[in-house]
């Protein structure tokens, strides 16, 4: 008999299987080609995973990686860092051995269990921007530069800009302009990514409950405390996003310090901690200018960890106000735009369109702390 949680996946796959009959495509044939390019694979468990950027991507790099070493003594992707993965020194294990030699891609995927994450658009579009905007990280500040170009009325061509000050409304503004199609890959809407009409997957997860989902998809592959084992994978999780971030921060310094000072920088790296309810945001960055040019990565992250375990319940609340304090800058119109590049999401995985909190936000948000005035900072 099914379990609540197990009627809760099933009705996603019924929810998605009714929408692509629907479709005038719905009897387009499986590609082997892309689905060997854009998944990842096990042989022993056998199972493929469509990787999503800003979806639990990274996690499930991990949890591939230590299901494929099988070492005792890495029992946790938690184990493993962003540094294991630089510059590809572990590129994900992709098993392909036999998936790449399969002469029939459809007998080969009834034998694998295939699953993906979603994550509601609007969300993930706002993690995005937290991460590789806000953050000091020069990912997305090429984006900016063409975002402040195309519509910041202070512009005056042929400034030098950096582009790492882009706000939240330059950003979907700049995003309802382009291909959703082609979209960066961390933007990229997941029907474009994983082609989920075309292949029968087995679990539909969602961010919302990945720590759910993910136990689920273990359990099933028999790795679930055998290859992985987790202590408290909410707790994990906290410290290893802290660890992850500053270390990566400490990592790309040499760019982004080009653009922003180093005091700056780690000023937005704490707000970035702050907004993803680690740190409370009444606990300020505690550094003087010249105590930031001097500290080193161990000091600092011995910093964050130090203010992550003394903040309280009400850390949990800075994501929410975070993300509607964002959302209350873009206007009806580019919602609703931003909202019709996500349709196909929204639609396969019932994602709410229209939530009243994001539509209304710019009415009703008046929030006294400035979750994004680090922006302006040099």
């Amino acid at each position: 008999m099914e379990n609540e949680h197990e009627k809760i996946l099933r009705k996603r796959r019924e929810h998605l299987t009714k929408y692509c009959e629907k479709q005038p495509d719905a009897q387009t044939p499986l590609n082997g080609k892309i689905v060997r390019k854009h998944h990842w694979f096990l042989d022993k468990p056998r199972v493929m995973y469509c990787p999503v950027a800003k979806s639990g991507s990274t996690f499930w790099r991990r949890a591939f990686e230590v299901i494929r070493r099988k070492d005792p003594k890495v029992v946790s992707p938690f184990q493993l860092s962003y540094m294991d993965f630089k510059a590809y020194k572990a590129r994900i294990p992709l098993n392909m051995t036999e998936p790449a030699h399969a002469t029939d891609m459809s007998e080969l995927l009834e034998t694998t269990l295939k699953f993906i994450f979603a994550r509601d658009p609007y969300r993930r579009v706002f993690s995005t921007y937290i991460d590789k905007v806000l953050s000091p990280n020069r990912y997305m500040w090429g984006l900016g530069r063409k975002a402040i170009k195309m519509f910041r009325s202070s512009y005056k061509n042929g400034t030098e800009i950096c582009g790492s000050d882009m706000t939240f409304e330059e950003y979907i503004k700049y995003i309802n302009t382009l291909n959703s199609k082609r979209f960066d890959v961390h933007l990229r809407p997941v029907a474009y990514v994983c082609d989920p009409c075309a292949v029968d997957y087995d679990v539909i997860g969602k961010i919302e409950t990945f720590q759910d989902d993910t136990r689920y998809i273990l359990k099933r592959t028999g790795s679930y405390d055998q290859d992985i084992k987790f202590k408290d994978m909410s707790t994990e999780y906290k410290v290893d996003y802290i660890v992850d971030s500053v270390v990566r921060t400490f990592a790309l310094k040499s760019g982004w310090s080009r653009c922003i000072s180093v005091h700056a920088g780690y000023q937005r790296l704490w707000r970035q901690l702050q907004i993803q309810g680690k740190i409370e945001k009444i606990d300020v960055y505690p550094l003087t200018p010249e105590q930031s040019n001097n500290i080193t990565v161990t000091e600092y992250l011995n910093m964050a960890l130090d203010a992550f375990k003394r903040s309280g319940p009400a850390a949990k609340n800075n994501k929410r106000e975070a993300f509607l304090q964002a959302y209350s800058t873009v206007t009806p119109k580019d919602m609703e735009n931003l909202r019709e590049q996500y349709f196909a999401d929204f639609e396969m995985f019932d994602f709410e369109q229209r939530p009243e909190e994001l539509y209304k936000a710019h009415k009703n948000v008046r929030l006294e702390f400035d979750y994004f005035n680090v922006m302006r900072l040099k």
